[in-house]
């Protein structure tokens, strides 16, 4: 697919988030239309508040707030949905990250920059905290602590 021509949307806070899909590690139990099981997630089947965080392994900010998105992740999990897309690893490079760290987070892969692009992340780790009615409540660029996390996800909960 080629980025070009794909949509590059301008988000701001308090407006709905467009849909997206993205393959992921993870079983969100989201089928697709053929009702084949798949790992994928799409925004807009989420029924819960959505924690977008992207990010990538080479970036010495997101590698270092993952432990506290781990954290919140086994925290909250059950009550809003984690997607961690990555920029330009492949998965094979995702997996050994994830092994290596003992983290079991849900991972969207984005290879090729793809929702990077679309959502113009200009800067990583970039947060978008979406509440369950798919509006966007924040916007973080750069790395917070578990506590500053926390807080926002209390406002989308």
């Amino acid at each position: 697919m080629d980025t070009l021509n794909k949509k590059n949307y301008n988000l701001e806070e308090n407006i709905k988030i467009p849909d997206f899909i993205c393959e992921t590690n993870f079983d969100f139990q989201q089928n697709n239309e053929n009702n084949e099981d798949i790992l994928t997630f799409s925004l807009y089947k989420s029924p819960k508040p959505v924690f977008i965080n992207f990010w990538a392994t080479w970036c010495g900010p997101c590698v270092g707030e993952m432990p506290d998105l781990q954290k919140l992740f086994n925290k909250y999990n059950k009550t809003i949905d984690f997607i961690f897309i990555n920029c330009g690893a492949n998965k094979e490079e995702l997996y050994d990250f994830l092994k290596k760290n003992n983290y079991n987070l849900p991972l969207g892969f984005d290879e090729k920059n793809e929702l990077a692009y679309s959502f113009n992340v200009k800067a990583i780790p970039m947060t978008i905290l979406v509440n369950k009615d798919k509006i966007i409540k924040n916007i973080i660029i750069g790395a917070r602590s578990e506590d500053q996390y926390e807080k926002l996800i209390k406002g989308i909960i």
